[in-house]
């Protein structure tokens, strides 16, 4: 049985592949860029909010498309 939570995560997947992104356990949305050094994390409230979260960082640091 797939849930919202594992259809929300594989679009995240999908739409952002240089990142890793899960459901925490504190009920917020984690995203870390793979390969990143130092480490890059952002967090969102739900996967919407991760997601503009993802594109800000990208927009701010140069790696929008």
């Amino acid at each position: 049985m797939t849930t919202k939570t594992d259809a929300e995560l594989a679009s995240l997947t999908q739409r952002f592949p240089g990142w890793d992104c899960w459901f925490g356990i504190d009920c917020l949305w984690h995203a870390r860029l793979q390969g990143a050094l130092p480490p890059v994390m952002v967090r969102g409230e739900d996967a919407q909010d991760l997601a503009d979260q993802i594109v800000r960082w990208e927009r701010l640091n140069g790696r929008a498309d």
